[in-house]
């Protein structure tokens, strides 16, 4: 035990005491371990782990403030959102001042003037260099000339060309349809078919949807016919004519309206009935017309046309016993 606890005092301690403090005791290092005061019941130092778990963490600096996990879940989450939405504009940024870039390189190289490959000397520097410099300019305005006049001439050519196709055309048109009645019949019918079989293919050819479109391919396939044609030695209206059979044309349409035409018989033979029956002083006895026949309706043409004796009378009327 130390001598405040056996109640001596130590030599320097009464020596202090003794001279009312004026002589001073020397440092003396202590050679037992000291030991703090403690109370008589010390509690248990508490762990100190943060809170994670429940509504609470640590937060840095003082480890005796804790702030709400949620809260500080939600305040990360926010600055995540906001570096994400930063980053996001920095980029797009980025991208329109790259475009803009390019598009400003762009307008500038269309403005930019255009470069000389070939510049005037100066004729006072070198006389020599700018007669050379003449000589290449005459030659290239002749080539210009030159290729331009090749193709007027070429265009020309063309022309020329496709006049000569449309005229022998036309001519041996006018040939055979003179020899062949149903000539136009025949055309218009290979023309009607086979703009039909363009119409079906115009899914996988956009260009036959529509009228216009398919003409033109009609077009170019005659073209190509009456050039053959017109190579082989051949009338190109007798080839499309051929055609025009290959696919079915059987010959010209019968007339319309051939009824009138029999209704036209009637009526000439009536007269020539009423006037041998006038002439020999019988009255004819027949009112039948051609007129009559053609103003019935179907329904009263089918009605009159029931009856035995007006089937009879029709009958010797078109010529027959």
């Amino acid at each position: 035990m130390s001598d405040m606890e056996e109640g001596t005092l130590s030599a320097e301690a009464e020596a202090y005491f003794s001279s009312s403090g004026e002589v001073m005791p020397e440092d003396k290092p202590d050679t037992e371990t000291a030991q703090p005061e403690t109370s008589a019941v010390q509690e248990p130092q508490q762990p100190e782990n943060p809170a994670v778990d429940g509504d609470s963490a640590e937060q840095d600096g003082d480890p005796n403030r804790t702030v709400p996990y949620g809260a500080l879940h939600k305040e990360r989450s926010k600055r995540k959102e906001l570096e994400a939405k930063l980053q996001a504009e920095a980029t797009e940024k980025a991208v329109l001042a790259d475009r803009w870039n390019m598009l400003t390189q762009a307008m500038q190289q269309q403005n930019a003037p255009a470069v000389d490959d070939d510049p005037e000397p100066d004729p006072t520097v070198d006389i020599f260099a700018h007669t050379h410099w003449q000589s290449r300019q005459n030659k290239k305005m002749l080539d210009q000339l030159q290729e331009r006049e090749t193709q007027a001439a070429q265009q020309q050519q063309a022309q020329g060309q496709e006049r000569a196709v449309a005229d022998y055309w036309h001519h041996t048109s006018q040939e055979f349809s003179a020899q062949t009645p149903d000539y136009n019949d025949a055309i218009k019918y290979l023309s009607d078919t086979r703009d039909k079989q363009l119409q079906s293919m115009a899914a996988a050819y956009p260009q036959f949807q529509t009228q216009e479109g398919r003409n033109s391919q009609m077009n170019a396939e005659l073209r190509d016919i009456v050039i053959t044609a017109a190579k082989t030695g051949q009338s190109p209206a007798q080839v499309v004519y051929s055609m025009s059979k290959a696919y079915g044309f059987t010959g010209a349409a019968p007339a319309a309206n051939a009824v009138v035409e029999q209704l036209q018989t009637i009526q000439d033979a009536q007269s020539r009935n009423k006037t041998v029956a006038q002439a020999s002083g019988n009255p004819s006895g027949d009112a039948l017309t051609a007129q009559a026949i053609a103003d019935m309706s179907d329904r009263d043409f089918e009605r009159w046309y029931s009856k035995p004796e007006n089937q009879a009378r029709f009958m010797k009327a078109l010529g027959g016993r």
